[in-house]
């Protein structure tokens, strides 16, 4: 057990403390020892949530985050470069001319791709779609360094143990029917069924 009082580690049997003669009661030892307890299973548990958060399987988009990386090194490159010379108007025109051309390839390069690799870690599109348009390289290097979170959607269509007339699976009986063009055909089918299985 441990001294209330100095924190040190003492003998369980101790009635006083032998490095600063505190007098020690045995349930003040054993409420700490619970609250450490409760403290090591609280973070097993968080740490199991956030282990259950992300896919572990999905392999990282390394190719985006150094494509990303190569990006940003050769703008500043470019900048330091070509810095210099800025008083030149004719250097000045061709270097705008340059970085206009690769920035648009480079920008319509990052709103593709970093939407499609948003989606395929189960994130916003749309979101990432922005920040590529805003930032593309820093976008890149961002959603390259992420991992797929997972969605807790387990796709188990066939249950041994139902009996084939629960909703969830007379929805999915008619949703994967080709025949069906509507929300009345569907409510149609949906009756059928009903009436057959009675």
């Amino acid at each position: 057990m441990y001294c209330k009082s100095c924190g040190k580690q003492i003998d369980d049997d101790s009635i006083f403390c032998s490095f600063c003669g505190t007098k020690h009661n045995k349930s003040f030892n054993s409420v700490v020892e619970e609250t450490h307890i409760r403290h090591t299973e609280k973070k097993q548990v968080e740490n199991k949530k956030a282990i259950e958060k992300y896919d572990l399987t999905y392999e990282k988009e390394k190719g985006a985050k150094i494509f990303g990386i190569i990006v940003l090194v050769a703008s500043a490159i470019f900048l330091v470069f070509f810095s210099h010379s800025l008083n030149d108007f004719d250097a000045v025109e061709s270097a705008n001319k340059i970085l206009g051309a690769f920035g648009a390839i480079f920008r319509i390069t990052a709103i593709i791709w970093v939407p499609n690799i948003a989606r395929r870690q189960n994130r916003s599109g749309i979101g990432w779609g922005f920040l590529a348009f805003f930032f593309p390289a820093i976008a890149l290097i961002i959603i390259g360094s992420l991992r797929k979170l997972n969605t807790g959607v387990t796709t188990n269509i066939s249950n041994p143990i139902s009996d084939g007339n629960s909703c969830t699976e007379q929805k999915q009986k008619v949703k994967f029917n080709e025949n069906l063009n509507s929300t009345e055909d569907i409510i149609r089918e949906l009756e059928k069924q009903k009436d057959l299985n009675k």
